[in-house]
C-alpha cells in the first residue's frame, strides 16, 4: 500500500468505488500499520489509529501525485499505461489523523542484536 506523511496525517491513495472507501463513509476511523521486516529480529513498525478524512477532487489529486512521486520517477506518470492505472484507481485520498500511535524496534533489543551479530538469520531477500 502506497502512503506518503503528511504532517499528522497518514494519507493513502484509493477509489470511491473500492469497498474500503464506503467503509471509511459510513465509519470514519481506522487503524494502518506500517512495518519493516528483514532478516531475524530486524524488525520495526508502527501501528497508528485515528479519524479518517476523505479528500476527493483536486485536492485529493495533487495528494495522491505527491504519494505517487514518493515510489515512481515523474517520468513514470507520463506513460499512458501507468497515467491510465493511477488515475482510474486513485481519485481519493484517506487521511488518517494520528490520534494514537504505537511503535516497535525489535532490531535494538538484546535478541536483535544478538542474531545480527552472530550471523544467525535467514535473508529474506531470497
Amino acid at each position: 500500500m502506497w502512503f506518503l506523511r503528511i504532517d499528522n496525517d497518514i494519507c493513502i491513495p484509493t477509489s470511491h468505488h473500492k469497498h474500503k472507501y464506503r467503509n471509511l463513509r459510513a465509519r470514519p476511523r481506522a487503524s494502518v500499520m506500517i512495518d519493516i521486516s528483514r532478516a531475524g529480529l530486524n524488525l520495526k513498525g508502527v501501528l497508528i489509529r485515528g479519524h479518517v478524512e476523505l479528500v476527493e477532487g483536486e485536492e485529493a489529486r495533487r495528494i495522491n501525485r505527491m504519494i505517487h512521486l514518493k515510489y515512481i520517477m515523474p517520468e513514470a506518470i507520463n506513460d499512458a499505461n501507468v497515467s491510465s492505472y493511477l488515475s482510474k484507481g486513485d481519485d481519493v485520498t484517506v487521511k488518517v489523523h494520528m490520534d494514537h500511535m504505537i511503535s516497535w524496534n525489535l532490531t535494538d533489543s538484546k535478541a536483535g542484536k544478538a542474531l545480527h551479530l552472530g550471523g544467525w538469520s535467514h535473508s529474506l531477500d531470497s
